[in-house]
């Protein structure tokens, strides 16, 4: 599945209207919460740094990995419906992962996304 069908499919709502793109990481948010969606794309560089890795130099052959900050509760649970008690869900689109988050996450939570993100994109690389 291409990842530009990703704005018509059931994960993506209008509310989605600034992104931050960078290598295989894609994380779609509100403009609200530009400070949340920072925070974890700057954990998600330091975790990859860790590694000796780079988003930017990461193979285009990888897993994507779309972040989907939902902007609050009622938008992320008519996305993931049988999800109410989970503050984050991991999905498949095709081969790539979505990932997707109820609105803003406390530091642990984001701690807890950014790792997993980092090590959906590290068990793909293709170097």
């Amino acid at each position: 599945m291409e990842q530009g069908l990703l704005t018509k499919s059931k994960f993506f709502i209008e509310a989605f209207n600034t992104a931050i793109i960078d290598g295989p990481l894609r994380i779609y948010f509100s403009d609200k919460q530009e400070s949340e969606a920072l925070h974890i794309y700057f954990e998600i560089q330091e975790n990859l740094a860790q590694q000796g890795l780079q988003l930017t130099q990461l193979a285009s052959s990888c897993t994507h990995a779309f972040v989907m900050l939902y902007p609050d509760e009622t938008a992320f649970l008519q996305v993931f419906e049988n999800n109410k008690p989970n503050e984050y869900v991991i999905d498949q689109f095709g081969e790539n992962v979505i990932l997707g988050l109820k609105a803003s996450p406390q530091k642990e939570q984001r701690q807890v996304v950014s790792q997993k993100v980092s090590q959906i994109i590290q068990s793909t690389v293709v170097l």
